[in-house]
């Protein structure tokens, strides 16, 4: 099942080629009864992933799907060598400062293939590789660096490594003075790692079911000294561990789902800086002199507070300093306090100075685009770091000193980008079945909608993630042959903040699906053809747009679902799944029927009929432990039996890596590359050649 949040690109498509089934998804058994294709292959969900005869079965669909898509090969070349073309030498990112030294990841399709970890003296001097993703893959298909961090003191270096897929992260530390690597024994991690006074913190999950059970911590300053346990974590429920951006104090978050609490360690007490209370988030932080905290209720309205420290470093009296909609992100400074926001279902930027209150907010003219803090902030200075990007600009990294008003660029993508000369950025809003305003995000040539080749629609709808634009280097092929791409913001996602989500989860989940169908209907209007829609969505999207064209036959021409979520109520009943406990609070339990008629309404495996289906290439991995592998046989088997149309229901599969890919970036772009052929090939009669 599909958990908020990609870290990484989203190219999530398999190397291999899909095809048919081979297995009988029609006809008659021996008895004479027809034959359920979900039956034929329920074996799947019960099989070891390391079976033969699971492999035997996806290797199937794979030399099948060679054939099917042969008169593809040579545009997917063609496409592959242009966005290979497109991009730099290497391009850095996630940059840290420690000591003497910045920290960063460098990626590059070129040469190494696979991310590396690097550090230069700040001011200048030669770059020093402390970690290269090639090595660490040689003699396994896959490899992920998850998370990493580095201690005040520049002693010790903690990475957390996935060399199977799925997200069951190991440790290892480098002692940087020797360059010495060492295992943590049993150290079976999520992402989130921290190091504060020479500890290092991290929290331990259940490897089967990816569930955080507690807290823990390990002191490398001593050879010999083990994790220990600091706090364990109720079932169903989360945790995060974080230094505060001035790096004075380490905080732990814990909670189910939205009701939180954060203790952060204080001269060697716990003190509970923002107490658990019911269905409320919480952030928080600390600068010189000061702490901040926000906590967010369920109709999204946050209360941002501060107190001065006390004696012994412990809050004093919380005052109120603002009451903000839709907040998404906070960094307190000693005078200050920046703010990221939703305002019209996009991102915002403003500071508070809380001696005067008076406030300052950033201005951005794009229609559409992304924007966050990034990771690391270091809040003894009034100047904040953001990310920005839209549709047609690459990623920029800015530093925003709120008290001059300026900003300075830190660092900026380069990507050739000729075909974007020229391109148009449009944003609109439109009706939905019901009335609700609902906006779409587009980009296209110059021209009429109708003179395109066709349009590429996304949409996501879960979690409260919001689908912001941003810049892709792969959408430009598209953009190049007369391919639009429309982002359609749906209820469920996050784009006009914690009501938006709250409008299109659990009973109101169907409202996503009404938004989608609705959004095509309004694109069309424009002047879009509807013989030129195509789709494309991965894993939670996935399910709202496989039961939008399943509930509107007819509304694509074309989609590729990539590690699709497909099987809800089968996979929301199996709490020994992973993720299953967590998932009830975006989509229902199936097991109370009020909920399972909930579900019943969209769930796609369930909603397969006789009906004209879309062209379809579906992706998935056999060692994806967000969404089952079986659950894309089985929708597409079903799918091949109940069509009412010709047309391909094409199934492929990677037995390396998980839920995000392959980790070989070439590889990454080969998938990209192989699903936008697909799609081209889609409307090439209304655009001859590619």
């Amino acid at each position: 099942m599909p958990l908020p949040h990609v870290a990484r690109p989203r190219f999530l498509l398999m190397l291999g080629m899909s095809g048919m089934l081979l297995l009988a998804g029609c006809g008659a058994s021996d008895e004479g009864k027809p034959v359920n294709p979900v039956e034929q292959l329920a074996w799947l969900r019960s099989a070891d992933r390391s079976d033969p005869e699971v492999g035997k079965f996806l290797e199937r669909e794979n030399q099948a799907s060679e054939q099917a898509l042969t008169t593809e090969r040579a545009l997917q070349e063609t496409l592959l060598d242009e966005m290979l073309a497109r991009l730099p030498a290497y391009y850095d990112l996630d940059h840290r400062t420690a000591g003497e030294h910045r920290y960063f990841e460098r990626w590059s399709v070129h040469h190494a293939d696979q991310g590396e970890l690097w550090r230069d003296t700040l001011g200048g001097g030669e770059p020093e590789r402390l970690l290269s993703g090639v090595d660490e893959a040689a003699g396994s298909a896959y490899y992920s660096l998850g998370a990493w961090a580095v201690d005040e003191a520049e002693q010790w270096l903690a990475v957390a490594e996935d060399r199977v897929g799925n997200e069951a992260y190991t440790l290892r530390v480098r002692n940087m003075a020797e360059g010495s690597w060492q295992s943590i024994a049993g150290a079976e991690t999520s992402t989130a790692l921290a190091f504060k006074d020479g500890w290092l913190w991290y929290i331990a999950i259940e490897p089967e079911t990816l569930a955080e059970k507690r807290v823990m911590r390990i002191d490398l300053n001593e050879p010999e000294a083990a994790s220990i346990p600091v706090r364990d974590i109720p079932p169903g429920g989360g945790a995060w561990v974080q230094r505060t951006n001035d790096a004075r104090y380490m905080c732990i978050l814990t909670g189910v789902f939205d009701t939180e609490s954060v203790d952060c360690l204080l001269d060697g007490r716990w003190v509970a800086i923002a107490p658990k209370r019911d269905d409320i988030a919480w952030q928080v932080d600390h600068a010189p002199g000061r702490w901040w905290r926000t906590g967010t209720n369920a109709e999204g309205q946050s209360r941002v507070e501060t107190a001065l420290d006390l004696d012994d470093g412990r809050p004093g009296e919380w005052t109120l300093v603002t009451i903000v909609e839709d907040l998404q992100g906070l960094v307190g400074f000693a005078h200050h306090v920046a703010i990221q926001d939703r305002e019209e279902a996009l991102p915002g930027l403003w500071v508070i100075d809380v001696r005067s209150g008076e406030s300052r907010r950033l201005k951005f003219s794009a229609p559409s685009y992304t924007l966050e803090f990034t990771d690391f902030q270091d809040n003894r200075h009034d100047e904040v770091h953001y990310r920005i990007s839209t549709p047609l600009s690459p990623w920029t990294t800015k530093s925003w000193d709120f008290v001059s008003g300026t900003s300075t660029v830190v660092h900026a993508d380069e990507i050739q980008m000729p075909e974007a000369e020229g391109a148009i950025e449009e944003r609109f809003w439109f009706k939905s079945h019901d009335g609700t305003r609902v906006p779409i995000s587009l980009i296209r040539r110059a021209g009429s909608p109708s003179q395109q080749c066709g349009l590429l629609v996304t949409a996501y709808g879960a979690y409260g993630i919001p689908s912001d634009m941003a810049f892709v280097s792969t959408h430009l092929s598209l953009l190049k042959r007369g391919v639009g791409m429309a982002t359609i913001h749906v209820r469920g996602g996050g784009e006009a903040g914690r009501a938006w989500h709250r409008a299109g989860k659990r009973a109101r989940k169907y409202r996503g699906v009404e938004d989608f169908i609705s959004g095509i209907d309004a694109l069309a209007a424009r002047g879009w053809r509807r013989d030129g829609m195509l789709g494309r969505a991965s894993s939670a999207g996935a399910t709202l747009v496989v039961a939008a064209f399943q509930q509107a036959p007819g509304l694509l021409r074309a989609a590729v679902l990539d590690s699709p979520f497909l099987d809800v109520i089968g996979s929301l009943s199996d709490t020994s799944l992973p993720l299953t406990l967590t998932d009830h609070a975006e989509w229902g339990n199936p097991l109370n029927p009020e909920h399972k008629r909930w579900i019943a309404r969209y769930d796609p495996l369930s909603r397969v009929a006789a009906i004209d289906y879309p062209d379809l290439l579906v992706t998935t991995a056999l060692h994806d432990t967000r969404v089952g592998f079986w659950e894309s046989a089985w929708w597409t088997a079903k799918v091949r039996a109940m069509r009412s149309n010709p047309g391909p229901t094409l199934l492929l599969s990677r037995d390396s890596g998980g839920h995000h890919g392959p980790s070989s970036l070439r590889e990454l772009y080969a998938d990209e590359a192989m699903a936008q052929a697909f799609l081209l090939e889609r409307v090439r009669g209304r655009c001859g050649v590619w």
